[in-house]
């Protein structure tokens, strides 16, 4: 059977777990002309068509182009349970949702590590948190600690955030959300080409500075490689503020998160 017929049967299957043809056509934006051609194996999608049917009903591109038998085999194992996304439910979707492509490259950065930035407020201060990549539910999935002093009773402060991982142009991509009151959320990027050479990637991070001051923040980070399996309550003791020429932390780390634009650069950018 060829490829247009195998994609043909098994998207009729898929279909049918939706009210109707029209109802699909509507939630991809694909014309009701365009998608009865793929169901009757007239066309095949574009690449961009493929991945967005493909995050549409649940399933991975390569999953959806399986011999028909194998495909119901597995479909009746795991039902598409589709829902009526709005524009931000379908755009959180596809990014949590990754293709074999991303998902290879992602997993390279599986593990543990630190994260190391200065804020505002504490400028002489670096700031230690554990973040860890993890895979779960078909993504790439985050868990950020941060751990901050309490000058009241010695206690310290912890800010915890759950996160979902991507990958695009040799960058890797987190938004998380601070677990609890869910006000805070943020964006970090960091470069990973030197991963390969070094325990380090250097990024940026934004989001809200504090929930009372609620200022946009964004600072210079660098997350340092810790292992793919650690003693999480030991990491979990290195996570606290440092003077910023404290002897814990490398040199390559405090030159490269300090939040200062050099007369040479026109924006806010990491330090290589």
């Amino acid at each position: 059977m060829e490829k247009r017929s195998i994609f043909a049967a098994n998207l009729r299957l898929l279909t049918g777990y939706r009210p109707s043809i029209a109802s699909v056509c509507r939630d991809l934006g694909v014309s009701r002309q365009q998608y009865t051609k793929y169901l009757a194996g007239k066309n095949m999608p574009s690449v961009r068509n493929l991945q967005k049917i493909s995050d549409y009903f649940g399933v991975e591109e390569s999953e959806i182009l399986l011999p028909v038998g194998e495909f119901r085999k597995l479909i009746a194992l795991n039902p598409p349970q589709i829902e009526n996304l709005n524009p931000m439910q379908a755009f959180i979707a596809s990014s949590a949702r990754i293709d074999a492509n991303t998902r290879s490259e992602l997993r390279k950065l599986l593990g543990y590590y630190y994260s190391h930035f200065r804020v505002a407020e504490t400028p002489n201060l670096i700031t230690r948190s554990l973040v860890c990549i993890y895979e779960a539910e078909g993504a790439i999935l985050t868990k950020n600690i941060e751990r901050y002093p309490d000058d009241t009773d010695g206690a310290a402060s912890i800010h915890k955030f759950d996160g979902v991982a991507t990958y695009n142009a040799g960058r890797l991509f987190i938004y998380e959300r601070e677990i609890g009151t869910g006000t805070r959320i943020w964006q970090t990027v960091v470069y990973t080409n030197n991963l390969k050479f070094s325990t380090y990637l250097s990024g940026l991070t934004m989001g809200i500075a504090t929930e009372t001051v609620r200022d946009i923040a964004c600072y210079r980070v660098v997350y340092e490689f810790l292992g793919l399996n650690v003693n999480s309550r030991r990491a979990l003791r290195g996570c606290k503020t440092f003077d910023y020429d404290s002897p814990e932390i490398s040199k390559y780390i405090r030159d490269r998160v300090v939040n200062d634009i050099q007369p040479h650069e026109t924006a806010f950018v990491p330090r290589a």
